[in-house]
């Protein structure tokens, strides 16, 4: 009778272990992807003065990837999105995407589609759509999506890139040079030279000087001083300035508008943002 007793009991509790080992494949929550596995940071600026006239659309709208609307305010020439000069990149899955720039509709907000892309976006990697006048271009290179670089800053230093958006440009057929310079004041010297539309030069470090702010000027060699890097800023065509107190950031200049025009909203101008 005791023999039996165990017995009983042992089936029991190895009834009891089978049961309290049984898989649960019931459906809990879905998957977060880590930011280095599936997800892609973009930035998006808007550097198209004459988008109205490519498209025949109004140049402000709306963007979408993959049919979800990610601005919150409308994108009009000489904005970005994520809204903010000083960090702004959205964060977005990564894989084959679908970017539509689109303009409210009657019915539905998102009804007229003015164009779409369809780029790559590699997990954990950082990019910048700049939409200039060249967006209907077979050359994916003058659209400008670009991967950023993000390199290392350095204490006491601040790393610059210089992104020339500005395509239409008729003061070349004055002066005879289809290039821009762009002048450091504080440095009295240059930062980036001989940039043509759609030019992106790599990150240099430059040290920073919260105590003597510095000023970027955008200029252009004119046809009687052709003596290059060595021309003082006195002796060049400036085609627009720009105020800054960086700090130790990675920055980009974006040379943007119509550098024929020194007035109105399509104007030439400079930008200056983070990363």
């Amino acid at each position: 009778m005791k023999r039996n007793i165990i017995y009983i009991t042992l089936v029991a509790i190895t009834v009891i272990l089978a049961t309290s080992c049984k898989r649960d494949i019931s459906y809990v929550a879905s998957y977060q992807y880590p930011d280095n596995t599936g997800t892609a940071y973009l930035r998006i600026v808007h550097a198209a003065p004459y988008f109205r006239l490519l498209y025949n659309q109004p140049d402000s709208f709306n963007v979408y990837i993959n049919n979800a609307k990610i601005n919150f305010q409308f994108l009009t020439f000489g904005s970005l999105f994520p809204a903010t000069l000083t960090n702004g990149y959205a964060a977005i899955p990564a894989g084959l995407e679908q970017i539509r720039l689109s303009v409210n509709g009657i019915v539905n907000v998102d009804s007229l589609t003015i164009a779409t892309f369809t780029k790559t976006l590699t997990a954990g990697n950082y990019y910048s759509f700049i939409l200039t006048d060249s967006l209907k271009s077979p050359n994916p290179a003058m659209q400008m999506f670009v991967q950023d670089a993000v390199p290392v800053v350095l204490p006491g230093y601040y790393n610059l890139r210089v992104i020339n958006a500005a395509y239409e440009d008729s003061v070349t057929t004055t002066t005879g040079n289809d290039t821009l310079d762009v002048w450091s004041y504080a440095r009295n010297g240059l930062v980036a030279t001989k940039l043509v539309p759609g030019s992106i030069t790599s990150f240099s470090t430059l040290g920073t000087n919260i105590a003597v702010p510095d000023t970027f000027y955008v200029t252009r060699l004119p046809p009687a001083k052709p003596t290059g890097p060595a021309t003082p800023l006195a002796n060049r065509i400036v085609l627009a300035k720009l105020a800054v107190t960086p700090i130790s950031r990675n920055y980009t200049l974006l040379i943007k508008g119509d550098n024929s025009q020194t007035t109105g909203r399509t104007a030439r101008g400079l930008a200056l943002y983070a990363q």
